[in-house]
């Protein structure tokens, strides 16, 4: 994977095959991007699991954890979670453990992360 300093381009997940798993990386201020293509997705029956990863300064967290909360007692396909951080690094080191062992993923994400039925949308600031 390549990830260049200036992304640019259209951010929708119109093109999520049906039965694909999706997860959503949000870090600050790409959390509410994400919440929209979500709980869109949500929408779509065909659509497999979906997860928010939900990333913050150790000071902060998501305004939006109602609304996760509600959305995963309503929907068992969605699941969250919150990653704090004192650097990006933490970051980074989390999101490594989720790809090197299916099983942490399988248990914070729900699912597994393959190339062959997952997405990933990592949106926020790139730091």
């Amino acid at each position: 994977v390549f990830f260049g300093k200036k992304i640019v381009g259209h951010y929708t997940a119109s093109s999520v095959p049906a039965a694909a798993n999706v997860l959503f990386i949000g870090i600050e201020t790409g959390e509410s991007p994400n919440n929209s293509m979500a709980s869109s997705l949500l929408r779509k029956e065909a659509v497999g699991r979906i997860s928010s990863l939900l990333c913050y300064p150790a000071s902060s967290s998501s305004l939006y954890r109602g609304e996760h909360e509600r959305a995963a007692k309503a929907c068992p396909r969605y699941s969250w979670s919150e990653v704090s951080f004192q650097k990006s690094d933490d970051v980074v080191q989390h999101f490594e453990r989720i790809l090197a062992d299916p099983a942490v993923a399988i248990s914070e994400l729900g699912f597994a992360l393959s190339p062959k039925n997952c997405h990933i949308f990592i949106c926020g600031d790139p730091e």
